[in-house]
C-alpha cells in the first residue's frame, strides 16, 4: 500500500476508522492510475507538418490568371475587357472627383480589381520564378493573358516580343553606364509596341541601375486591345510614358489618341490626348526632352 495513499486518506480520516470508506478510496485510486497508464500507452497521433503551398507553374492554374478571366468573361454588355478600361477608366476616369465619386462606381470597381489582380501576378511571378529569371515587378501581365487564352491577332502577324529579347534590347540600347543613366533623360520610341514588353523592360534595367525612371516611352500600336494593355502596363507599374493608338509608318495627323502617363508614387496619373491635339503634345515632348525637364521618379527593382 502506498505511503501517499495513505496520506490522502488521514487527512479526511485521521484515526483511519472508516475502513470501508478507505477500501473504495484505494480501488477508485487504483482505477485511475491504471486508467493513467493505459491512456500513457496509447500512440500518439504525428502532427502533420504545414507545408507551403507551393505556386503553380503552369500559367492558367494562377490565381491571378484565374482572376483576370473570370473579369474579361463576364458580360457588360456586350463589351470586351479592353474596351470597358478604356470607357470606365482611361476616358470617364478623367473627369472623377471626390464629389462625384458616386457615378464612377463602375470604373472605380473595375480598377481596383485590376490593381488587386496586378498585385497578385506579381507576387506569383517572385515565387515562381528565380532571380535571373524573367517576370516579377516588371512582368507583362496582360500579355501572357492575351497569349494563353488566343486573343491576338496571330495569323495577322500579332506577335509579342519574348520578355528575355525585350531585356536584352534594353541592356543593349541603354547601356549600364550609371552616371550616363541619371544624365539627361532619355527618350524612347518603340514604334510597335503591343503591350509595352520593351517598356516594362528598359524600366527594370533602369530600376536596377539607378533606381530611377529617368526616361519617357513613346509606344506606339495600330492595334486598339494592345494600346489599351500597354497603356494599364504604364499605370500599374508607375512608368512614364505617352501611348499611341495608331499606324507608326503613317503621319501623326493620321493617329486615333493617346494617354500620356504621370507616375504618382507606385502607379500613374493619365491624361487623355484627342486626336488633333497630338501634334502638339509630341512637340512639347520633345521639347521638356531637350531642355532636361522630365521627372525621375525614383523605383525599387524588387
Amino acid at each position: 500500500m502506498s505511503e501517499d495513499l495513505v496520506q490522502q486518506w488521514m487527512k479526511q480520516d485521521p484515526y483511519l476508522m472508516d475502513s470501508e470508506g478507505f477500501q473504495k478510496f484505494l480501488e477508485q485510486k487504483n482505477a485511475e492510475a491504471l486508467a493513467a497508464q493505459l491512456e500513457a500507452q496509447k500512440p500518439k497521433p504525428v502532427a502533420k507538418e504545414r507545408k507551403e503551398k507551393v505556386v503553380s507553374y503552369r500559367t492558367e492554374s494562377q490565381q491571378w490568371f484565374k482572376d483576370l478571366e473570370e473579369l474579361a468573361d463576364r458580360m457588360h454588355g456586350g463589351k470586351d475587357l479592353a474596351n470597358r478600361i478604356h470607357e470606365d477608366i482611361l476616358v470617364k476616369g478623367e473627369q472623377f472627383t471626390q464629389e462625384n465619386a458616386s457615378a464612377f462606381q463602375e470604373g472605380t470597381a473595375l480598377l481596383g480589381k485590376l490593381l488587386m489582380i496586378h498585385t497578385n501576378y506579381v507576387e506569383t511571378q517572385q515565387k515562381v520564378w528565380t532571380q535571373d529569371a524573367f517576370g516579377g515587378k516588371w512582368g507583362d501581365m496582360f500579355g501572357e493573358w492575351l497569349i494563353m487564352t488566343g486573343r491576338l491577332n496571330v495569323r495577322g502577324g500579332q506577335l509579342l516580343t519574348p520578355p528575355h529579347v525585350a531585356h536584352f534590347m534594353a541592356e543593349l540600347l541603354m547601356g549600364d553606364n550609371k552616371e550616363e543613366l541619371e544624365g539627361k533623360p532619355k527618350l524612347i520610341c518603340d514604334p510597335a509596341s503591343g503591350t509595352g514588353r520593351f517598356m516594362l523592360e528598359t524600366a527594370e534595367h533602369y530600376a536596377e541601375t539607378t533606381g530611377k525612371l529617368n526616361f519617357i516611352f513613346v509606344n506606339i500600336d495600330i492595334d486598339f486591345q494592345v494600346y489599351v494593355y500597354c497603356t494599364m502596363n504604364a499605370i500599374l507599374n508607375g512608368i512614364p510614358a505617352i501611348m499611341i493608338w495608331g499606324n507608326s509608318l503613317g503621319s501623326e495627323k493620321d493617329y486615333n489618341e493617346a494617354v500620356v502617363t504621370i507616375p504618382v508614387g507606385t502607379v500613374a496619373m493619365w491624361r487623355m490626348v484627342k486626336k488633333e491635339d497630338i501634334p502638339a503634345a509630341l512637340a512639347r515632348l520633345q521639347y521638356f526632352h531637350e531642355n532636361s525637364g522630365m521627372c525621375s521618379p525614383e523605383v525599387s527593382s524588387e
